[in-house]
């Protein structure tokens, strides 16, 4: 039996495992010597969609942009006491070049729509692998994903939209781990603010309830999990047995 490398499962930068080729330095080398590992040029790339208007920005982007870095350099599919989930299961030795690897070295950086033609918007979702955001237009451009990519909706409890599920589903066909990747990480909202801070948080019991008129914290922590624990699936995934 002999593995083969599902190239699909982690979207846009998938299509670049196979023509490219780096020398790595860092994790996996064994007995002083280098490893050759093939392709990895672009690494992951997620990007984080930000407003510039006043209503939905996520209050919290920096520290978000930088602890996803953070957990992503440090990504492990293989042992079992550092993984993301241990109820998905361990990706095995053959996955660690192909996928961690990718994974420890992918890129985090916000985008502001607002301004960009359509045209541009387009050519940018068609280069993203993970693109996170909180319900607002700018997750409408999931519609240009290519297919094995990931979304994430920072969502509010108060503001519950069933927009983009339908999205997904009219676009790609299917939810979860479909053609593309649909999750949801509920954030903390909070009222708006004359002078740009974190306002108050919305009540839970809808006493307060602004409408769309709300900011979002991003509980960091959750969307770090769930970003993991997706890859960690594919990672799994990763290699086939073929004939």
């Amino acid at each position: 039996m002999e593995g083969k490398c599902d190239a699909s499962s982690l979207g846009a930068s998938a299509r670049n495992l196979l023509p490219t080729s780096v020398w790595d330095d860092d994790d996996y080398s064994s007995g002083g010597e280098r490893r050759h590992v093939e392709g990895l040029n672009p690494p992951l790339r997620v990007v984080v969609v930000q407003r510039t208007k006043s209503e939905r920005r996520i209050m919290n982007l920096d520290k978000l942009l930088t602890e996803l870095k953070r957990r992503l350099s440090k990504a492990n599919f293989t042992e079992h006491a550092l993984m993301p989930s241990s109820h998905i299961g361990t990706a095995g030795a053959r996955a660690v070049p192909f996928v961690e690897l990718l994974v420890r070295r992918a890129t985090v950086e916000a985008v502001y729509f607002e301004g960009l033609e359509l045209w541009e918007q387009v050519v940018r979702m068609r280069e993203v692998d993970v693109l996170v955001g909180a319900t607002g237009s700018g997750l409408t451009n999931l519609a240009f994903l290519e297919p094995g990519a990931m979304v994430i909706e920072l969502a509010s409890r108060h503001y519950e939209q069933q927009f983009f599920d339908m999205l997904v589903l009219r676009v790609h066909g299917s939810l979860l781990r479909g053609t593309i990747s649909y999750r949801k990480s509920y954030a903390k909202a909070v009222h708006l603010t004359a002078d740009g801070s974190i306002g108050r948080a919305i009540k839970a019991d809808g006493s307060d309830n602004p409408g769309r008129s709300f900011n979002v914290v991003a509980n960091v922590s959750d969307v770090a999990r769930v970003l993991l624990e997706e890859l960690q699936h594919r990672a799994r995934g990763w290699w086939r047995e073929g004939e």
